[in-house]
């Protein structure tokens, strides 16, 4: 297995095609969902230095695992999207103490979110598993790797404000290396719990 640092030293050109390959992955909209397992799919085999033929491997994956990455991959940007909606009520309602329950229950749901996520969508991509024990493991997972997890939610969540922070000069990072890198932020605290359901 190989550590953050080094698949960023020694696939740095691979994490920008990949990213690259992400955002094109992305332009139907339909197929979001298949090209987050892809994204996941790349980066995993980048840590357990395996062949990485990014664009051939990127779209084989989008297009042979899109109706089982369907449900998994749609609870991330769903999710996300219903954390802005109540964020935004939350402002626009709510002043004072009243916001400070609302603005934890939000939390909450965006760790839930994004922690489920993270294993769900690796899972459904790489194991031949029914979605129901997808989901099973994904929340076993989110319950008993819950340090893991926020560290990889701060970090993430750390990388995307510095970006949004020093927009327009940071803003090009997105386009070459920003997703990739959030994946291998949540694939480098995650492959040892999916390693356990590989194992298991």
């Amino acid at each position: 297995m190989k550590t953050f640092s080094q698949v960023v030293r020694n696939y740095w050109v691979d994490l920008i095609l990949l990213n690259l390959a992400f955002l094109l992955g992305c332009i139907p909209v339909v197929t979001i969902p298949a090209s987050l397992a892809a994204l996941c799919s790349a980066v995993l085999r980048m840590q357990r230095a395996q062949d990485v033929h990014i664009f051939r491997d990127f779209f084989r994956d989008v297009r042979t695992r899109f109706l089982r990455s369907m449900l998994p991959g749609c609870i991330a940007p769903v999710g996300l999207a219903l954390f802005f909606l109540g964020w935004n009520a939350c402002m626009a309602a709510a002043s004072g103490r009243g916001r400070l329950p609302l603005l934890a229950a939000l939390l909450l749901w965006l760790y839930v979110v994004f922690a489920f996520s993270m294993y769900a969508v690796p899972l459904a991509a790489q194991l031949e598993l029914p979605l129901r024990a997808v989901f099973r493991n994904a929340l076993i997972l989110l319950l008993a790797r819950t340090w893991q997890n926020i560290a990889a939610l701060l970090l993430v969540g750390a990388y995307t404000l510095l970006l949004l922070l020093t927009s327009p000069f940071l803003l090009p990072l997105v386009l070459f290396t920003h997703f990739s890198l959030c994946a291998l932020i949540c694939m480098s605290f995650a492959e040892g719990g999916i390693r356990q359901c590989i194992a298991g």
